[in-house]
């Protein structure tokens, strides 16, 4: 960003693409626009390419699952390189991702959790068979147990077309479990409910470092990042039209950044 000086360290977001799109397609999105907010935030925004426009998030998706690649190790290396250039903050490492970039957000909170301090979701799942979804039945993905505690921030919308919001409850329970944090709920500050959006936290996470854990659900919302006029597919209306509707209250990119910029280790 504008305000980057190598004397400072900065926190670092991976923009991680969804199933059949670019990291330019997806992070540069009118109302995604990643590149845009860390201008104005001031952090650093990483946007990989995965092998054919897709991510080995476990159960999904596309070429890049079904050949068993260790994107885990990619997101790694490209840390290691960014880090030769850029002075990164190590305690605020995050990563986002919409769909299949979700997917791959969930892997690295399961398996790079020294690394990764927090991940927001956008229509994804812990990619485990037990859960299902996404292209690839027999995930190399087949528990999810991290070493430290990461806090995380899972939206989806109720009438995901592609990714069912039943996933949701059970992807959260399996980082409230690897958390250490109850099973009980209680209405989340940040994000906000409002409109058609209801957002709980869960409660009993540790408190140092403070973790948390959230969801918020989008009555009526598609497979989206909501706030984007397309939904994030860079495909216009036609796009939107393929993932259903946008939410009338949630801005995926403003409360993410709000959510995990107040994470650190």
């Amino acid at each position: 960003p504008p305000g980057y000086r190598s004397s400072t360290a900065m926190p670092v977001l991976f923009c991680i693409h969804g199933l059949g799109q670019t990291a330019a397609m997806f992070c540069t999105d009118e109302g995604v626009a990643w590149p845009a907010k860390a201008d104005q935030e001031g952090f650093v925004v990483v946007m990989p390419n995965g092998y054919q426009n897709s991510w080995n998030g476990g159960s999904c998706c596309g070429q890049a699952s079904s050949m068993g690649l260790d994107d885990v190790a990619l997101m790694r290396a490209i840390f290691a390189e960014v880090g030769k250039h850029v002075n990164i903050d190590l305690r605020r490492v995050y990563a986002t991702g919409l769909s299949n970039g979700g997917f791959m957000s969930y892997r690295l909170a399961c398996q790079a959790s020294d690394l990764f301090t927090a991940i927001a979701v956008a229509a994804g799942a812990v990619g485990t068979a037990a859960i299902g979804s996404g292209t690839n039945a027999m995930p190399d993905l087949t528990t999810c147990a991290p070493a430290n505690k990461v806090s995380v921030l899972d939206v989806h919308g109720t009438m995901d077309p592609i990714v069912p919001f039943a996933t949701q409850a059970k992807s959260l329970a399996i980082v409230t479990q690897t958390n250490g944090c109850a099973t009980a709920t209680t209405p989340a500050t940040q994000p906000p409910s409002g409109g058609d959006t209801t957002c709980v936290t869960y409660t009993g996470c540790p408190s140092c470092p403070a973790i948390e854990v959230t969801g918020c659900s989008v009555d009526g919302g598609g497979h989206c990042w909501f706030g984007s006029t397309d939904c994030g597919t860079g495909g216009g209306a036609l796009g939107k039209a393929i993932v259903g509707n946008d939410s009338n209250f949630m801005k995926d990119t403003d409360q993410f950044w709000a959510f995990l910029t107040r994470m650190a280790r």
